[in-house]
C-alpha cells in the first residue's frame, strides 16, 4: 500500500462526486439531469391540466418556484435514499404545488386539498412529509428570498400537519383496536341510503360512525384537539356513546366483566367512570367531552326534523347507571346511524375542503387512499425501552480528548430483578394518558405559589427576590399559553360549540407554574446543603436560569399532553432563550424532580439530544458566545458567519413582541387560516454523557444525565457535593478577563457540552456501523476522527448536524482503510436508523462562495469542505494503518 503524499487530497475525495468539465461522462451526466428536470416539469404541467385547471394563480406561482429551485432538485440526483427517482420527483413536485397553493389560496376557494394532490400523484402521506421537510431545507435560501414570512408560516404548517397526522394514526389504531375489543359486528350488508356509504356492512358502518363522530368532535373543539390526551378523552366519550347505542347483540364485553367495568353503584355499572379508570383518564374531562358529543347528536337529530326522545330505561341500557347519560331512540336503528353518518360526512367534507388539508377519514377501510403503516412513522414513543448501555452515563468523569469509543458508551448494566410479568408495549396514547395522570395526581394538588421553605430562600437573598420570581413566572407562562388560547379562539369552528376553551390553557399554565415552584424549591435546598449558605443570590437573581427552568416545566406539561401547537422547540422562542441555555438545566431539573415519570425523563433525554445534534449548533445559539471565550481562535470564523446570539430579550421586550404578534394575527386571521407553531417529530435516540474532564484540569459535572436513576443522584456524599461548582456558575455571562484568560465557568460549560456531543456521536457511530456490518476497529477510528474534528476543526460543526460529520468521517476512514463502501450504501444504512433525517444528506450547509449554492448534498460537502479539514488526520491514520498491516504480515510469516 502506498502512503498518500502530495496526492492525498485526491485519493480521499469521493469517487461519487459529480464529474468536472474535463470528465468524459459529463455529457451523459448533464443529459440525465436534463431528463429528470424535463420529467418533473412535464409532471407539474400535467397535474394542473388534469386535476387543478381552475387554480391559475397557484399554477403561475408553482412554475416560478420550480424554475427557482430546479438546480436544487438536480443537486439531489443520486441522493434519493429509500426513494427511487420517480417517487422523489413526485414528492418534490407535490411540495412545490402545495407551497404555491398555501401562498396564493383564498380560504374556502376551489376544491384543492392536499389529499387530492397526493392521490393524483400516487404519493403516500409519510413520504410526502419526509420529502417536504427535505425540500424546505434544500431550497431554504430561495424561499426566504422570495417570500420569507410565507416560508416561515409554511414550515410551521407542515410540521403541525405532520404532528396531527402522527397523532391521528396512533388514535385510529387505538380506536380500531378497542372497537373490536368491545364489539363483534358481522359482515351483513345494510340498506344503502347514500352513494357515500354504498355496499357498507354492519361492521364497517358502526366503525365508520364512531370515527366520524370523533372527527366531528375535533371540528367543534379544534383548539383542545391539538392535544393528544384530549383527543384520547374524546375517543373515550365516543366509546360511551357506542356502548350505549349499538345493539346489545354485538357487544363482546359483558357488563359483569369487572376487569373492564370496575366501577359500579346500586343503580348499575358506571360506564364513564369505568372507562376512565381503565384508561387513566380524567372523569371530569371525559364528562365535559360527553356533553359536547350529546349536543352534536341532538343537532343531528334536529336536522332530520325528528323529536329528541331519550330512552334511558330501555333494554339497551339495562344494568347501567344512566345518571349523566343520554340514550337517543333516533340512534338505535341501523338506518338512523346511516343517516347520522351521512350528515357527519357532509359537515366534515365542508370543513376539510375549506382547509385544503388532509382527509382524516383516510384511516378508515375502503376509503381507497394509501397511508403509511404505523410502524414506519417517524415519531418516538416516549415510553419505549432502550438498551441500558446505550442510555447510561459514564460512572466517572472522562477526559473528552483521551477516551475511546468503548469507554464512552460501555457501562455494566445494573442487576434488575425480573418480576415475571411482561408489560404490554406502550403506545403514544397510553403514554400520554399515564403522564397526564401524573400531573393530575402529583402536581395539580400543589399550591400555585412558592412553598414556605422556598420563600425563605428568596427572602434571604440580597434584596427580597420573591416578588420578582413570582411575577416573572406568571408573565412568561402567560406568553407561552395565552397566545395559543387567543389564536384558538379566533377559529370560526371552535367558536360554534367549544365548551372547553376557558379551562384548557389555564389548567396547563397552572400545572407548569406549580411544577416550576416545586423543582426550584428542591434545587435551592440542594444548593444550600452543598454551599452551606442560605444566600443564593447568584442563582436566584439569574434571569436566564429562571427562564430555562420555566421552559423545562412547560416542556414537561406540553409533552405530558402531547400538545401540537407548543411542541418543542417553540418554548425556546417564547422564553427568549437558546438551545444551549436549556441544555444547562435539563439534567438538574430531572435530578431534583424525584416523581418525574420514566416516559417524561426519556422525553427530556430526546430533547437534550436534539439540542446536541443540531439546535445548539444553529445560527444564533448562545453556545457561540461562550465558544469565543473558551476558544479564541474561532472568533473570526464565528463573526464571519454571523453565528453569535443576540442579547437575551428583556421581559418587557418579549411582552411587546407578543402583543404585536397577536395584533398582526388578529388582522390576518380573517383572510388566512391560523398557522400555529410545531417542532418536528420527536425522534428516538439514546442518552448522552454528562460528565467531562479537561486534559489539563478535572471538571466536576454540573449537570447529570436525565436518564439516570434517582439512586445514582443521591449516592453523592456531602463532601463531594461541597467540591462541585455552584449551579449558578453554569448560567454566568461569558466574560474574558483582562489577563486574556477565558472565564472558567465558560470553559466548564463548553467542556461538558463537548463531552455530551462525543457521547451522542459514539452511540450513533456504533449504530450506523452495526447496520453496515463494519468491524469494531473501524468504529474506534471513526470515533477518534470525530473527536479530533470536534476539538481541532470545530468550525466544521457550525450551523450543521453532527450526523453529517459522522457520515463523512465514516466514508473518509473507509477510504483510508481500503474498505469498499460507497456513500450511497452509507446513506441507505443511515436511512434505516430511527433518528435519520433526509436533509442531513441532501441539504448540508456549504461555505458561501460565488457560483455555489448555500447548501449541497453530503458528497459535495465531503469533497469541498470536510476533506480539506480532515486531510492531515486521515493521512496520519493511513500511515498507522500501513504500519499495523506490515507488523501483522511479519507475525504471520514468522509463525509459518
Amino acid at each position: 500500500m502506498e502512503i498518500p503524499g502530495t496526492n492525498a487530497l485526491s485519493d480521499l475525495t469521493s469517487v461519487e462526486s459529480r464529474p468536472s468539465s474535463a470528465c468524459p461522462s459529463t455529457e451523459l451526466c448533464l443529459a440525465e439531469s436534463q431528463t429528470m428536470l424535463s420529467r418533473a416539469e412535464a409532471l407539474l404541467r400535467d397535474c394542473f391540466q388534469v386535476h387543478f385547471q381552475e387554480l391559475d394563480d397557484t399554477r403561475c406561482a408553482a412554475f416560478r418556484l420550480f424554475k427557482e429551485t430546479e438546480h436544487h432538485m438536480e443537486s439531489c440526483r443520486g441522493a434519493f435514499g429509500s426513494l427511487n427517482e420517480a417517487n422523489f420527483v413526485k414528492c418534490w413536485i407535490a411540495s412545490i404545488i402545495y407551497y404555491a397553493f398555501r401562498l396564493t389560496r383564498k380560504r374556502g376557494g376551489g376544491d384543492f386539498t392536499l389529499t387530492k394532490l397526493l392521490f393524483s400523484l400516487d404519493i403516500q402521506v409519510l413520504d410526502f412529509f419526509k420529502e417536504a421537510a427535505a425540500f424546505l431545507q434544500k431550497a431554504d435560501s430561495v424561499l426566504r428570498t422570495l417570500h420569507e414570512d410565507a416560508y416561515i408560516e409554511f414550515q410551521k404548517h407542515i410540521r403541525k400537519m405532520q404532528a396531527i397526522f402522527v397523532h391521528l394514526t396512533a388514535l385510529y389504531d387505538n380506536y380500531e383496536k378497542n372497537f373490536f375489543k368491545f364489539f363483534a359486528p358481522n359482515e351483513t350488508p345494510l340498506p344503502v341510503v347514500s352513494n357515500s356509504l354504498d355496499c357498507c356492512s354492519e361492521k364497517y358502518l358502526y366503525l365508520r360512525f364512531g370515527w366520524m363522530l370523533f372527527l366531528s368532535l375535533r371540528i367543534h373543539c379544534s383548539e383542545q384537539f391539538e392535544d393528544l390526551m384530549t383527543c384520547a378523552n374524546g375517543l373515550i366519550a365516543v366509546f360511551v356513546i357506542l356502548i350505549i347505542h349499538l345493539p346489545r347483540g354485538i357487544r363482546k364485553v359483558s357488563l359483569n366483566d369487572r376487569a373492564i367495568y370496575a366501577v359500579c353503584s346500586n343503580a348499575g355499572v358506571s360506564i364513564v367512570s369505568s372507562l376512565c379508570h381503565l384508561y387513566d383518564a380524567s372523569e371530569e374531562d371525559v364528562r365535559n367531552m360527553l356533553n359536547t358529543v350529546n349536543a352534536m347528536i341532538q343537532s343531528l337529530i334536529e336536522g332530520r326534523r325528528m323529536p329528541i326522545v331519550l330512552d334511558n330505561d330501555s333494554e339497551q341500557t339495562k344494568g347501567m347507571d344512566t345518571e349523566g347519560l343520554r340514550c337517543y331512540q333516533a340512534l338505535l336503528k341501523p338506518e338512523d346511524i346511516i343517516f347520522s353518518t351521512h350528515a357527519l360526512d357532509r359537515e366534515y367534507i365542508g370543513v376539510y375542503q375549506m382547509e385544503g388539508g388532509l382527509d382524516e377519514r383516510c384511516f378508515l377501510p375502503e376509503m381507497g387512499f394509501s397511508t403509511a403503516p404505523t410502524c414506519q412513522l417517524s415519531f418516538s414513543l416516549r415510553g419505549v425501552k432502550r438498551k441500558y448501555e446505550d442510555l447510561c452515563s459514564p460512572s466517572k468523569p472522562l477526559d473528552s480528548r483521551a477516551q475511546t469509543l468503548a469507554e464512552c458508551i460501555s457501562t455494566p448494566p445494573p442487576k434488575v430483578k425480573s418480576t415475571g410479568h411482561k408489560m404490554p408495549p406502550p403506545t403514544p396514547v397510553s403514554v400520554s394518558m399515564s403522564t397526564s395522570k401524573w400531573l393530575r395526581s402529583v402536581i395539580a394538588p400543589l399550591p400555585a405559589e412558592p412553598s414556605p421553605l422556598l420563600l425563605s430562600y428568596l427572602k434571604s437573598c440580597n434584596g427580597n427576590m420573591a416578588k420578582e420570581v413570582i411575577e416573572r413566572a406568571h408573565m412568561l407562562l402567560d406568553l407561552v399559553f395565552s397566545f395559543e388560547s387567543c389564536k384558538g379562539s379566533l377559529s370560526e369552528y371552535a367558536n360554534s360549540i367549544s365548551i372547553l376553551s376557558g379551562g384548557w390553557t389555564s389548567q396547563r399554565r397552572l400545572e407548569a407554574l406549580k411544577l416550576y415552584f416545586k423543582v426550584l424549591g428542591a434545587m435551592c435546598e440542594a444548593e444550600v446543603q452543598r454551599l452551606n449558605t442560605e444566600n443564593l443570590s447568584p442563582l436566584l437573581s439569574n434571569d436566564r436560569f429562571h427562564r430555562c427552568l420555566l421552559a423545562c416545566s412547560v416542556e414537561v406539561v406540553v409533552a405530558s399532553y402531547s400538545t401540537v401547537s407548543i411542541a418543542f422547540p417553540a418554548v425556546l422562542d417564547r422564553m427568549g432563550i437558546t438551545a444551549f441555555d436549556l441544555n444547562k438545566v435539563i439534567e438538574s431539573f430531572v435530578r431534583h424532580e424525584e416523581t418525574l415519570p420514566r416516559e417524561l425523563k426519556r422525553h427530556l433525554n430526546t430533547v437534550e439530544e436534539r439540542l446536541l445534534e443540531s439546535l445548539a449548533w444553529s445560527k444564533g445559539s448562545s453556545m457561540y458566545n461562550s465558544l469565543m471565550i473558551s476558544r479564541p481562535h474561532l472568533k473570526s470564523e464565528i463573526c464571519q458567519q454571523g453565528l453569535l446570539a443576540d442579547p437575551m430579550p428583556s421581559l418587557e421586550c418579549l411582552k411587546s413582541q407578543y402583543e404585536c404578534s397577536f395584533q398582526q394575527y388578529s388582522l390576518e386571521s380573517t383572510a388566512r387560516h391560523a398557522l400555529e407553531d410545531f417542532q418536528g417529530m420527536l425522534l428516538p435516540s439514546t442518552s448522552v454523557a454528562s460528565s467531562s474532564k479537561r486534559e489539563d484540569a478535572t471538571v466536576t459535572p454540573l449537570i447529570l444525565s436525565p436518564i439516570k436513576e434517582r439512586s445514582s443522584f443521591v449516592a453523592v456524599t456531602p463532601t463531594k457535593l461541597m467540591t462541585q461548582r455552584p449551579l449558578h456558575s453554569a448560567f454566568a455571562s461569558p466574560q474574558k478577563h483582562s489577563s486574556g484568560a477565558g472565564d472558567s465557568s465558560v470553559e466548564t460549560a463548553i467542556s461538558i457540552f463537548f463531552q455530551k456531543v462525543l457521547k451522542l456521536a459514539a452511540i450513533r457511530i456504533k449504530l450506523i456501523c452495526g447496520v453496515l456490518k463494519q468491524p469494531s476497529h473501524l468504529m474506534e477510528d471513526i470515533y477518534k476522527l470525530f473527536q479530533h474534528l470536534l476539538h481541532e476543526e470545530t468550525h466544521l460543526f457550525f450551523n450543521r448536524h453532527i450526523d453529517q460529520i459522522i457520515l463523512c468521517s465514516l466514508f473518509g476512514v473507509c477510504k483510508v482503510e481500503k474498505i469498499k463502501l460507497t456513500f450511497k450504501e452509507i446513506v441507505q444504512g443511515y436511512r434505516q436508523l430511527s433518528h435519520h433525517k433526509p436533509h442531513v444528506f441532501r441539504a448540508v450547509p456549504l461555505a458561501p462562495r460565488e457560483g455555489r449554492p448555500m447548501a449541497g448534498d453530503i458528497i459535495q460537502f465531503y469533497n469541498d469542505i470536510f476533506i480539506p479539514s480532515a486531510k492531515a488526520y486521515l493521512i496520519e491514520l493511513s500511515t498507522q494503518t500501513i504500519s499495523t498491516n506490515v507488523n501483522d504480515d511479519s507475525e504471520k510469516v514468522e509463525g509459518i
